[in-house]
């Protein structure tokens, strides 16, 4: 019987030489030879682990939400080799700072976490300072609803 194989495959974020830069949501994808893999984790470097989900098929697992830039990821692994042994690895990989990145800090936010509201109540988000790249900072921002309720505008 022959001992469990584990790979785990960051991908790299721009496809730049760094292989352990990844995009904020970047999967990785995690392979077992020799045996089955019984457990996945990703941390943060604060040992905070990560929500994701991995697909039982393919190997990939992606994140819930998209990763901090600028901070470092651990990905472990752990599996049972065929010959009954456990195999555990791991790989460090981090999100790039990006060039010319603007650090603002969010002075209000609303509604509030817990809120009951209507189908078009605004979200409002005011920032300490101008916003120089409106796109970059909508790509920080997720919004979402749980009980998937649905609006009808005027004019639709």
């Amino acid at each position: 019987m022959s001992p469990a194989e584990i790979t785990l495959t960051a991908r790299p974020f721009d496809g730049k030489a760094d292989k352990t830069a990844v995009s904020t949501e970047a999967p990785v994808e995690v392979h077992v030879v020799h045996g089955s893999l019984n457990e996945l984790s990703v941390r943060s470097a604060d040992g905070t682990l990560v929500d994701g989900d991995r697909e039982p098929t393919t190997g990939v697992w992606t994140p819930a939400h998209p990763l901090a830039l600028a901070s470092t990821y651990v990905v472990s692994a752990r599996a049972q080799g065929a010959d009954g042994h456990p195999v555990t690895t791991s790989l460090t990989v981090h999100t790039p700072q990006l060039p010319n990145a603007q650090v603002i800090h969010i002075t209000y936010l609303g509604p509030g976490d817990g809120a009951t509201v209507g189908v078009y109540q605004p979200i409002v988000v005011e920032f300490g300072a101008a916003v120089t790249d409106r796109a970059a900072a909508l790509t920080q921002f997720t919004v979402s609803d749980a009980s998937d309720a649905r609006g009808l505008a005027l004019g639709e």
